[in-house]
């Protein structure tokens, strides 16, 4: 699972070699690009791509927002891939469970430094 598809990069790899994929935006601007992403890269079937914030505390990049979406109803997945933009503490917090691997890209500048997240 991707929470912060960004630009579809991570999307597409993941893919590829998982050929299930479930990925969370939660700004509609960067939904777009992912699933045009996900369109010219031919991986579209294997993609779940949802419109949602999964954590209220993140800096979402424009105004045009996804429904809110509990950490509770994410549906259970191994890979976590998790760039919500200074959301990951409040995600951390409110888990019902951790997934085998949890990748976490950390912002220091919205009080989310390693340190914290670790």
């Amino acid at each position: 699972m991707i929470l912060g598809g960004g630009f579809g990069v991570t999307t597409v790899h993941g893919a590829r070699i998982a050929n299930n994929v479930v990925v969370y935006e939660a700004a509609r601007s960067q939904y777009n690009i992912i699933s045009n992403t996900i369109k010219r890269e031919e991986v579209q079937d294997s993609v779940d791509l949802r419109y949602g914030l999964v954590s209220e505390s993140c800096d979402v990049y424009d105004n045009d927002v996804g429904q809110y979406i509990s950490p509770a109803d994410l549906p259970a997945c191994d890979v976590w891939e998790v760039d919500i933009e200074g959301g990951e503490l409040a995600l951390l917090k409110d888990l019902p469970y951790y997934p085998r691997v949890l990748i976490i890209e950390c912002h220091p500048k919205y009080n989310t430094p390693a340190e914290k997240i670790i």
